[in-house]
């Protein structure tokens, strides 16, 4: 019975790697009340469902997440640089974990970048 319920969930390991945080800090979240609901069963391994993902992040969480400063790397710039454009409701859509760290959706950043192309006539 488990085991076909267990098939819609997400395991935490792969919760974990789409955030990109480590177990401790996800447990962290979870004593504060700040993480997805997360559902146990009698083998004791968390599982979470995509649509409680979905609801804690704000958006699906389909690929691991990017960090700040793989971000930072993509577009090479600097953090200043980044933290005036959020400033300016200019940057890509970020999302704030419960610890603080940045994170943005791949898709989010590629729609932002597609938005910022800068068109060249022909000489």
């Amino acid at each position: 019975m488990a085991t076909s319920m267990t098939a819609a969930l997400l395991p935490l390991s792969e919760v974990l790697t789409r955030l990109k945080v480590s177990r401790s800090t996800f447990d962290t979240w979870r004593v504060l009340g700040k993480s997805p609901e997360c559902i146990k069963f009698a083998n004791r391994r968390l599982y979470v469902s995509p649509a409680a993902l979905t609801s804690w992040f704000g958006a699906p969480v389909t690929e691991p997440l990017l960090t700040l400063p793989e971000v930072l790397t993509m577009l090479d710039v600097a953090r200043s640089t980044f933290d005036t454009w959020r400033s300016l409701d200019s940057a890509p859509s970020c999302f704030k974990l419960p610890n603080g760290q940045i994170r943005v959706r791949s898709a989010d950043l590629a729609a932002w970048l597609n938005a910022h192309v800068e068109m060249r006539e022909a000489a």
